[in-house]
């Protein structure tokens, strides 16, 4: 037992029931910077910082012959040179030499304190790696929606143009016995069609796949300057469909990566302009206010056909082409993108429409990146 006291790793000594030491470990000796035994016969007290000697009388003695134990105080220890360790003190009731004696274990506070830095530290880690987790999981969870989507088009979407291509290949074959010009001509006709509304639909999954997978450069940049940007782009239709833009921009700024979200914006423009009342000039108002200060609201509002309720909570999913005008050119998927972009800067995307009134697609981008 005195060997096993000894050697303990933590500084402890043995004091009878006055306070007197009995034993003291070799960790308490160089605790102390004593040599061997010095500490034997030594009151507490005299091993104590001023103020942890009041606390010795005041309330741990006091304590100890109450209650016969008392854990984890705060008390400072004085080394030879008159140096201060901060400990915190436990003691217990136990016997030597036959007498009813007190061990007290003295865990050193900076180790105990050191400790408990890096458990907190190692805890944040921790958070982080589970934040990052969580992160990564949402994120396959949205490419296995992304994938489930995707097949679902390469079953439906895809196929019907390669049907019609074989439907219409067997109508050439008979008609090329017949030798009838005019039918041969239309059977060419639709193969090439449907062609052409194949690729057209590959490049367009292709395109909606890489707004997903591209980085982004966020900054302040000009509200006014990237809507010039985009109108530049967007002459022909503007001039084919005689646009009428009004603008009320209130945020000049935003925080934003400029190619996509100009991308995004030209998409909504074209939308506006495509789907023009017949016969009528294509009027737009696009504008920007303050959202408290989560954000900026960006809305793009025109007097167009406007969309159906029953099509409007379709009308952000790939190929659902919503058929306000069957005559109208395009694979279904600009505001896919458009939602997905917005997604992407860490913002959401609303549409409010009457058909036959047109639509307003409401923006709420944050003010910082996410």
């Amino acid at each position: 037992m005195d060997k096993l006291f000894l050697n303990l790793p933590t500084p402890a000594l043995v004091s009878n029931k006055d306070g007197f030491v009995i034993f003291a470990n070799r960790k308490m000796e160089t605790i102390l910077e004593t040599e061997p035994g010095k500490l034997v016969g030594q009151n507490i007290e005299a091993l104590l910082s001023k103020s942890s000697k009041v606390f010795l009388q005041s309330f741990i003695l006091p304590t100890l012959h109450k209650e016969g134990s008392i854990e984890e105080v705060f008390l400072k220890i004085k080394s030879a040179k008159s140096a201060e360790v901060p400990t915190l003190l436990s003691v217990a009731t136990v016997e030597a030499n036959q007498l009813d004696s007190f061990i007290w274990v003295f865990f050193i506070a900076k180790e105990r304190v050191d400790f408990e830095k890096r458990l907190i530290s190692m805890r944040e880690q921790l958070e982080e790696v589970n934040s990052a987790l969580d992160a990564s999981n949402a994120e396959l969870k949205s490419l296995n929606a992304e994938l489930e989507q995707f097949a679902y088009i390469a079953s439906h979407d895809l196929k019907e143009p390669v049907r019609s291509m074989g439907a219409f290949a067997s109508f050439l074959a008979e008609d090329l016995t017949t030798g009838e010009p005019e039918k041969i001509k239309e059977s060419l006709n639709y193969i090439t069609s449907s062609s052409s509304k194949m690729v057209g639909l590959i490049d367009s999954l292709l395109e909606y796949s890489q707004v997903g997978h591209s980085s982004l450069q966020f900054s302040t940049i000009s509200v006014q300057a990237l809507l010039d940007e985009v109108m530049e782009r967007l002459v022909a239709q503007i001039q084919e469909s005689k646009l009428k833009l009004t603008t009320n921009i209130v945020v000049p700024f935003i925080l934003t990566d400029a190619l996509t979200f100009g991308l995004a914006l030209q998409n909504l423009l074209q939308n506006a302009m495509k789907f023009r009342k017949p016969g009528q000039a294509a009027e737009v108002c696009f504008e920007t206010a303050e959202s408290g200060e989560s954000g900026t609201l960006i809305r793009i509002s025109d007097r167009g056909i406007g969309i159906r309720e029953d099509a409007q909570s379709k009308v952000f999913e790939m190929f659902k082409r919503e058929d306000r005008d069957a005559k109208k050119s395009g694979a279904g998927i600009g505001l896919a993108i458009v939602e997905k972009t917005v997604i992407r800067h860490g913002g959401k995307i609303e549409l409010l429409s009457k058909f036959g009134e047109g639509c307003t697609f409401t923006i709420l981008l944050p003010n910082r990146v996410r």
